[in-house]
């Protein structure tokens, strides 16, 4: 039996005749008249290549300046103002000197009731422990006297030292400082200046330095918390 015989011929439109033998090309003995497989062509791998990651900008942080804060009262004292190009200046000190702007010290002497009065004012008392240290400076020959030391409770201190029975043998300049301390800070100095009258033609005076020391004396009762003290 030939190897053909169990071929399918060419009434099969969809085989293969290359030879034109009547048989298709799958039942040719010969090798050679096999169709030619369609190589198959293995897809190559695409390779994407991988995006490099966006590196975000170093952010520089931006350095407010702190406000300087001027103080808003100047000590009287040239020797206690501070230097600005000390550097120990600090600025910690700066709430410190918010809290109290400025106080001023008035004096005066009534010569109908013999009292000297005196007031301290402080625009703003947020301090607490706050004093006021009193001298005294009078006559022309420059004789000095610490009063007392006087406690600041409100922001107006108002005091008065006297009567006294026997005036002055003669006139007296008077001139009256304070240094103002609120807990550690030195807030400065006020001074004013008063004229006390004297009576020269009284027998029973007293001599400008001895009227001054009973000036001391009620100031130490002031200070102890006998006088009148008020807003």
């Amino acid at each position: 039996a030939s190897p053909l015989d169990n071929c399918p011929n060419l009434s099969n439109p969809d085989q293969l005749n290359s030879d034109g033998d009547d048989f298709g090309d799958a039942c040719d003995p010969d090798p050679l008249h096999a169709p030619t497989p369609t190589p198959t062509s293995t897809p190559q791998p695409t390779f994407t290549p991988a995006t490099p990651p966006s590196v975000a900008p170093t952010q520089v942080p931006s350095i407010t300046p702190r406000p300087t804060t001027t103080p808003r009262f100047t000590p009287n004292n040239p020797e206690d103002e501070e230097d600005p190009n000390d550097d120990d200046n600090s600025d910690a000190d700066d709430s410190e000197d918010d809290k109290i702007s400025n106080f001023e010290l008035e004096a005066s002497y009534d010569p109908v009731s013999h009292k000297l009065k005196l007031s301290i004012f402080l625009d703003s008392l947020s301090l607490e422990r706050c004093s006021a240290n009193i001298s005294a400076n009078f006559g022309t020959e420059g004789h000095s006297l610490k009063l007392a030391q006087i406690k600041l409770v409100n922001e107006e201190t108002e005091f008065s030292v006297g009567p006294f029975a026997r005036p002055p043998s003669s006139n007296i300049s008077v001139s009256i400082t304070a240094f103002v301390k609120c807990g550690n800070e030195n807030l400065g100095s006020s001074t004013t200046d008063v004229e006390i009258e004297g009576d020269s033609n009284s027998k029973n005076t007293l001599s400008p330095q001895a009227w001054l020391k009973r000036v001391k004396k009620g100031m130490r009762k002031f200070a102890a918390g006998k006088s009148k003290k008020r807003r």
